[in-house]
């Protein structure tokens, strides 16, 4: 726990140590010498048990074996026979330690933040130069997660539901959609261009504009954004039918005079 709060290690942060994924109270994740796709081992943190935390191993690998593994995926010291029980504030102060320790080096050049229709952040995403991006979410202690959430949301997604009737522009990214936004115009996009459930039913019975950038990259992502859009059941046979698949620029630097239609 994080001292003095009682709070037990944020079972996200585990996960992504251990390169598996949270289900319900364990964390699913490869076995020692198994492969990135697998999940034949479950952790759970119970302070109660003999090394603070349990495992058990559906492909019957050794349980010492698979113990020691995880101690050092955690970063905790390791097993000793005589040694102390680990604490939950051991727990979570060293793997806290060894998730901030996968920070990147450099500064990012840009911030996007991605918050909940309450304006709650939940990630950000961060470009970095040379060109590229990463993902981090508040530790809750005033530090940074370098990991987006197993939630995604819309970009901008509080400022979309300020005009539920509005038309909302779709971009290829983050800073598209501020430099629409900028002209008074609904945009939004999502992180890395990873529709989700819950990211396309937040435009469902809006009229949408997709914007793909003047190049291959840019029109297969538009089409994808397409493909991902929500569908009365009278047009299931029209993936263009709820989200309009219209594509016009509006003159912008380096945009050129393409325009798409539907």
């Amino acid at each position: 726990m994080a001292e003095g709060t009682g709070t037990l290690p944020d079972l996200q942060t585990v996960a992504r140590l251990l390169g598996g994924r949270v289900n319900r109270d364990e964390v699913l994740c490869p076995g020692p010498n198994h492969s990135t796709n697998d999940r034949s081992l479950s952790v759970k943190i119970d302070t109660s048990a003999p090394d603070s935390f349990l495992v058990h191993s559906f492909a019957a690998d050794d349980p010492i074996i698979c113990r020691d593994y995880v101690r050092q995926k955690l970063g905790l010291p390791a097993f000793k026979p005589n040694g102390k029980r680990f604490s939950e504030d051991d727990i979570v102060r060293v793997v806290m330690a060894a998730a901030r320790a996968t920070a990147p080096k450099s500064k990012p050049v840009a911030i996007y933040d991605y918050r909940d229709e309450n304006g709650k952040l939940l990630y950000q995403v961060c470009r970095y130069e040379p060109k590229r991006f990463g993902h981090r979410q508040p530790d809750g202690h005033g530090g940074w997660i370098y990991k987006g959430t197993h939630r995604r949301v819309l970009y901008r997604w509080p400022e979309l539901l300020q005009y539920p009737d509005a038309t909302a522009l779709v971009t290829e990214g983050e800073k598209d959609a501020d430099n629409v936004a900028a002209l008074g115009i609904c945009a939004t996009t999502v992180a890395s261009g990873k529709w989700t459930d819950d990211c396309v039913q937040a435009l469902a019975g809006r009229h949408c504009w997709i914007l793909e950038d003047n190049d291959d990259t840019g029109r297969n992502k538009a089409l994808e954004a397409a493909a991902s859009s929500p569908r009365s059941e009278q047009h299931k046979n029209n993936p263009a039918s709820r989200f309009s698949r219209r594509r016009r620029c509006f003159g912008l630097a380096g945009c050129g005079s393409h325009s798409g239609r539907a």
